[in-house]
């Protein structure tokens, strides 16, 4: 039988948790940044004029999120995403229509 955890301990060896998120997150600097340049770049077409600030942050999390997480770009990604919403949204539509041939 295994040894019990106390709570609030671990399931990693002592130090190698730490060691997996500091080497992760060498990897997820250089992503915000890019991410955040991307974004004032985009800004200073805009220069003069109103941001809608909000969904500027909004998208910049998305993106840092998405680049960090799995590796790829939020708008990369976001046709995929629509895809996968609408289809859910048409099974949970349709999960309880009961539909009887020659009936229906």
């Amino acid at each position: 039988m295994g040894k019990k955890k106390e709570a609030g301990q671990s399931c990693f060896p002592r130090g190698e948790l730490k060691s997996k998120l500091l080497s992760n997150s060498a990897n997820r600097v250089p992503a915000m940044i890019a991410s955040v340049v991307m974004m004032l770049g985009k800004w200073k077409q805009y220069e003069g004029k109103e941001i809608e600030v909000f969904e500027e942050f909004k998208l910049l999390t998305s993106e840092v999120i998405s680049k960090t997480a799995f590796g790829s770009s939020y708008l990369d990604g976001k046709k995929i995403f629509d895809m996968l919403q609408r289809l859910s949204f048409l099974t949970n539509r349709n999960l309880f229509k009961t539909r009887f041939p020659g009936i229906s």
